[in-house]
């Protein structure tokens, strides 16, 4: 591709345009002069916590340059906190294992082991068929408490990692010791 900046009667850049190579392009404009300045581009991939500014045109130089910013120390915290939330999220649903037992832990199965785990509570003989993530299993009253305290915890162990991280990030003074922290770690297995 050939870039070229658009250029009006004044000498002011108004814009470019790509072409394929050894196509010229056409140099009409209603009531006004237009004439094409072949160029180079200069155009950055932003970073995860970056944005891409201009173009600025050079047209004595014949260049149009794009320039990566950082973004706001508060906007890559808060960026970096739904990227956080977000894998929070991912770990709570997630699932787990106990004693041999894998059972899913999205908010739905949260709200029905509270409710098995009341009726455990209640009565020491109480047993359910629970659909674990391998199929069927009868849970005595016992296991019921125990998969039940489990899945509260592991919840409550994300929970508590999300605030360890935000903490950490709150912490961060700059745009990039943000984008190189790593929210991925100490999260329950």
């Amino acid at each position: 591709m050939a870039w070229y900046i658009k250029v009006n009667g004044s000498g002011a850049a108004v814009g470019h345009i790509d072409l394929p190579t050894n196509t010229k392009p056409l140099t009409v404009a209603k009531g006004d002069k237009v004439w094409f300045k072949p160029a180079t581009l200069t155009k950055p991939t932003p970073g995860a916590y970056q944005t891409l500014s201009g173009p600025v045109y050079d047209i004595d130089a014949g260049t149009i340059t794009y320039t990566a910013n950082d973004v706001s120390l508060a906007d890559a915290k808060a960026s970096k906190k739904a990227e956080l939330a977000a894998l929070r999220y991912d770990e709570e649903i997630g699932g787990i294992t106990v004693g041999g037992v894998s059972i899913d832990t999205d908010r739905d199965t949260q709200a029905k082991m509270i409710a098995v785990r009341i009726l455990a509570k209640e009565d020491a003989l109480y047993t359910v068929n629970w659909k674990s993530t391998s199929g069927f299993v009868t849970l005595n009253a016992a296991t019921i408490i125990a998969l039940a305290d489990a899945v509260s915890d592991h919840i409550q162990n994300c929970f508590d990692n999300e605030s360890t991280h935000t903490t950490a990030i709150d912490a961060l003074t700059t745009v990039a010791a943000v984008a190189s922290y790593d929210i991925t770690t100490r999260w329950p297995s």
